[in-house]
């Protein structure tokens, strides 16, 4: 008898590796953050993994104090103990891969430093081009238009951030915080587009298409029908309060009800998702005990179980 292989997809090779094909389900965890230390010390058992967002340590992000400075050294110190018996998984928030300009590779060196001190799972980064504030001295992080040109751009960074890297490269979804107008191709449809060129995952915020929902009229439903789930790796919850321009959508509360129905919405039809991500707010932490974190946790834990 003939055994019979199936072609290759083209991110079962190099520089296409999608993250599904090198890990094992992590479980639930939550995004580390310098103002995070306390909570992540004392309770490592409540988690199965940690995502880190790397800029969020790094001394020249942003203007420094000695306060700012001590509680950097410390969170790292936690970070270093934590990452000797968790998985870990890096989130980036300053590559602004839909840009126009050339990639900042000292920014990938960085990153590529920081995956062989921790062993990254994956790197994943948000769907986003630079535009200028009013004072044209700082960038903004804006949501791209979904076009061909756009497309073609994007697919390019892609491909030379996954030559550059050793590990999978997922992307997020966008929020608008505004009408979208009309554009070339739907944001799903940009999505699957480019994860089908390039072979990269998807990060799935839930928060950022809940407040989509909310502020742009777009049907949360219909995206995850439309949207391909076998690419979503990784799902976001916000824990916490945000502010949201359309009304009180979300509570003041941690993980909104919302939140966890569009979680389970996804859970049970993206195969190859691997985690669950709290995030958790600086101002939650300052403002809210351990409980309400762990609380918080607990609720993604339920749904994930039911599927997993």
């Amino acid at each position: 008898m003939f055994q019979t292989q199936a072609t290759p997809e083209p991110w079962q090779s190099p520089p296409y590796r999608f993250a599904a094909t090198a890990a094992a389900p992590l479980g639930v965890g939550v995004l580390f953050t310098p103002a995070m230390r306390g909570f992540v010390r004392q309770h490592r058992e409540a988690f199965d993994f940690v995502g880190i967002v790397p800029e969020a340590f790094w001394p020249d992000t942003d203007p420094m104090g000695i306060e700012r400075t001590t509680a950097i050294h410390a969170a790292l110190r936690v970070l270093d103990d934590v990452a000797a018996d968790k998985p870990l998984v890096a989130h980036g928030t300053s590559l602004m891969i839909g840009g126009q300009g050339a990639l900042d590779r000292g920014h990938l060196a960085r990153i590529a430093q920081w995956q062989a001190r921790y062993g990254f799972r994956w790197y994943s980064e948000h769907l986003v081009r630079a535009a200028e504030v009013a004072d044209g001295t700082r960038r903004a992080a804006a949501p791209l238009p979904y076009d061909r040109h756009a497309l073609k751009r994007v697919v390019e960074r892609v491909r030379e951030v996954q030559a550059l890297l050793p590990i999978p490269f997922l992307l997020e979804n966008n929020v608008y915080a505004a009408g979208v107008p009309q554009q070339e191709m739907s944001e799903p449809m940009f999505l699957n587009r480019l994860c089908a060129a390039t072979g990269c995952g998807l990060v799935l915020d839930v928060q950022n298409l809940c407040a989509n929902a909310i502020d742009c009229g777009i049907d949360a439903l219909t995206f995850l029908d439309r949207v391909d789930l076998a690419r979503v790796v990784e799902i976001h919850v916000t824990a916490g309060a945000r502010a949201v321009p359309a009304g009180d959508f979300f509570a003041a509360t941690l993980c909104p009800p919302s939140e966890l129905e569009v979680l389970e919405a996804v859970l049970w039809r993206a195969p190859k998702l691997r985690a669950v991500t709290i995030e958790i707010d600086d101002r939650v932490t300052d403002g809210n005990g351990d409980d309400d974190v762990l609380r918080a946790v607990e609720a993604a834990r339920r749904v994930w179980k039911l599927y997993h």
